[in-house]
């Protein structure tokens, strides 16, 4: 299958300037992604001529960048051959929609029954792209996973990040009635805490000072039957930030054993679920925006509350 490119057209401003100046400068590649690419046979071309990071373009000169991970870098990812629910593909991009109980990256317990696993079969059958997952749901929690193709759109995917331009919605159905169309913000510094006979590290309200600034922000969509259902953005990317900061307020996410609720007979796991993500894509610019439908078992337990799953 074709390999994926990307080409810079010598102007006046570029003639003159060295390959890798260009890199930097225009693609915004890091130095690893330097690194990827000029030791790939393909990866910097002129007139069909492999080039080095040094060499100076001329005016009228087309430079073509392999975008895809070098041929030289092996992904050690086993196939995991399940079904995905793709709610947003291009060729640099891909969003699915993860189901409770799916771990997205390979670890103890999960070697390859994970998401990434999926993802390199998914790939593998298709003849090309690499697993960059653009940040992960805990095991519990189901929907948007945001996974680049390519090292160069995982990079300018993380600058997004960084900048805060791509921006994920949660949904979360939370104990206590809240006033529907309240607004708030949870600013409290979480720090990471060792628990438990198995040691489990746990996100835990820290000490002005301590710990690692987080900010959530919510708003309350629906309420009744001792439970709400809140549309929530977080600022910063803690660990539990959404259940920590819940929990630490007197409203612990309906069937969060871990932070505080108990034992929900009408659900099996934590009731949060990223709902939408909005992005850029890598490379042209264009807004994305993806929805992931509101999984059967949060409705159940919206139904059970007296809660229409279309108000929220």
């Amino acid at each position: 299958m074709e390999r994926r490119y990307t080409e810079i057209i010598a102007g006046p401003e570029e003639a003159g300037r060295e390959v890798g100046s260009l890199l930097r400068g225009l693609l915004g590649f890091s130095a690893a992604r330097i690194r990827s690419v000029k030791f790939d046979p393909e990866g910097l071309m002129v007139v069909g001529e492999r080039v080095t990071v040094r060499h100076k373009m001329r005016e009228g000169e087309v430079l073509r960048v392999l975008l895809e991970d070098s041929s030289l870098r092996e992904q050690k990812l086993l196939p995991y051959d399940v079904p995905l629910e793709v709610l947003y593909e291009d060729a640099d991009v891909i969003c699915v929609n993860k189901p409770t109980g799916m771990v997205c990256h390979p670890s103890i317990g999960h070697y390859a029954d994970t998401l990434a696993n999926a993802l390199a079969a998914r790939f593998a059958a298709a003849g090309s792209g690499a697993v960059h997952l653009a940040g992960r749901l805990d095991k519990e929690t189901s929907g948007v996973v945001l996974c680049a193709k390519n090292g160069a759109a995982s990079d300018r995917l993380k600058a997004q990040r960084a900048s805060g331009k791509m921006e994920k919605t949660y949904l979360a159905l939370v104990r206590g009635d809240l006033s529907a169309g309240q607004t708030g913000e949870i600013r409290l510094p979480l720090k990471d805490v060792r628990e438990g006979p198995s040691g489990h590290v746990l996100s835990r309200p820290a000490e002005e000072g301590e710990g690692r600034s987080a900010v959530t922000s919510y708003e309350v969509t629906a309420c009744g039957g001792g439970i709400s259902a809140v549309k929530v953005r977080i600022a910063t990317g803690r660990m539990h930030q959404i259940r920590a900061h819940f929990a630490a307020v007197g409203h612990p996410l309906c069937g969060d054993r871990v932070y505080g609720e108990e034992e929900d007979p009408a659900l099996s796991r934590t009731a949060l679920h990223a709902a939408q993500l909005r992005f850029f894509q890598p490379f042209t610019g264009e807004e994305i925006r993806v929805r992931a439908p509101l999984p059967e078992d949060m409705r159940e337990r919206l139904r059970a509350a007296w809660i229409d799953a279309a108000d929220i």
